[in-house]
């Protein structure tokens, strides 16, 4: 049916479209300020954060989930287009995609930290 490298473009495209569906639905919530102040879920950081901050930083970090979601979940295109991914360049994919949730964070980050 498909060969080993066809497979392989594939399972890095659903990995793509779902890790994109999955960042864009955890960053919802955060966006419209639907989570209370925890330590489980959202943006949490050492020191007095108070309810009103909580949910600013938040809200931020939420929104740049989703435009990152939404930049990764159609990048999940790229493999179902190319005939074979080279090793390395699958490694590539892989930090690409640990970027997409990385990046968010740390910008919500340093946007509390000004």
């Amino acid at each position: 049916m498909f060969g080993r490298d066809k497979m392989a473009n594939i399972a890095e495209a659903v990995s793509s479209f779902v890790l994109g569906l999955l960042v864009c639905l955890l960053g919802i919530p955060l966006y419209y300020k639907k989570v209370k102040p925890n330590h489980f879920y959202g943006m949490t950081f050492k020191g007095t954060v108070s309810e009103k901050e909580w949910y600013a930083i938040n809200h931020y970090g939420g929104k740049k989930l989703i435009q990152y979601g939404m930049i990764l979940f159609p990048t999940g295109l790229i493999p179902l287009l190319t005939p074979t991914f080279h090793p390395v360049v699958s490694l590539l994919w892989a930090f690409f995609c640990g970027a997409m949730i990385l990046i968010p964070c740390v910008q919500t980050l340093l946007r509390y930290y000004r």
